[in-house]
């Protein structure tokens, strides 16, 4: 059997094809060029042209990638808008939180780095608005116990003769200094308790003659001297807004008032700052000067 494969070669001397038999050596050659032939034409087809399979693949993995990219960008979006708020809500953390904690997160190098930053910074804030809820709400109870409306209501009231200041005294005819305001009213005008507390005094005390003392706890009392009539025991515990007892001329006094007194720690301090529910910030800056220029007391 002839193993040989005849193939034709052309002469471009004698234009014409001349046949040429190969041998074994020659056919495994030929056998191998037509192999890496075949494999080169199938690499550029498979580079150049797409079956419909690759196309849609292609597709599809180019729709995944805008969307990721699109989540990477909405991710940057939502960490800066959650760390902006952070900032601003800072002090009101530091306000109602002592909590010695802090937020740990790690340098985002992919998508799924900012998601868990995302996803840590929401749990830590839910943690502290949580302690914020507990503060509002122990801190409500501490506001009722902080001296904030005035002692005579303000229909009820005629004027303001004396303010914490110095002041020539009514009796004595010297300079004094005045520890508390003198809320002029009728006798038997209606006093409040300014905040939340319990009567530590109530009876005749010294020059004040009828005498009122809350201890409203947070280191806040509050006095009432020179009253008609007193309405609480010592000992009884009292609310804002509630009557304790009325205007009146008792004690060292040349005239009806009520003589009120704030005492922060220990020391007398100026009640007229003591007003931020029942004063708008006109009312106080009027009231403060009449305080600063009245000089005479009735006490």
């Amino acid at each position: 059997m002839d193993m040989k494969l005849p193939i034709y070669k052309f002469d471009k001397i004698r234009l014409r094809y001349d046949k040429v038999i190969l041998g074994y050596k020659g056919i495994i050659l030929y056998g191998i060029i037509q192999v890496i032939i075949s494999i080169s034409l199938i690499f550029l087809l498979s580079v150049f042209f797409n079956t419909p399979k690759e196309s849609r693949l292609k597709k599809e993995l180019n729709k995944l990638q805008y969307e990721l990219y699109s989540i990477d960008k909405k991710a940057d979006g939502i960490y800066y808008l959650l760390q902006t708020l952070q900032q601003q809500d800072s002090v009101i953390y530091e306000s109602f939180d002592n909590d010695e904690g802090e937020l740990t997160v790690i340098t985002p190098k992919s998508v799924g780095d900012k998601l868990d930053n995302i996803g840590t910074t929401l749990k830590y804030n839910a943690g502290k608005f949580k302690n914020i809820i507990v503060g509002i709400t122990n801190n409500e109870t501490k506001l009722r116990h902080y001296p904030a409306i005035q002692p005579v209501s303000e229909k009820d009231l005629d004027r303001i003769s004396s303010g914490y200041s110095m002041r020539i005294h009514p009796i004595y005819k010297m300079n004094k200094f005045h520890y508390g305001m003198d809320f002029v009213a009728p006798v038997g005008t209606a006093v409040y308790a300014t905040a939340d507390g319990i009567v530590t005094d109530a009876g005749p005390y010294l020059g004040y003659g009828n005498y009122i003392k809350i201890d409203h706890g947070y280191n806040y009392e509050t006095a009432y001297g020179h009253l008609n009539s007193i309405g609480v025991r010592k000992g009884q515990k009292v609310v804002r807004g509630q009557v304790i007892g009325t205007v009146g001329n008792t004690g060292i006094s040349t005239g009806d008032h009520l003589h009120y007194e704030v005492i922060y720690m220990g020391k007398t301090v100026n009640p007229i700052n003591y007003f931020s529910q029942d004063l708008s910030a006109d009312e106080y800056e009027m009231m403060l000067k009449i305080t600063n220029t009245l000089r005479v007391g009735l006490d």
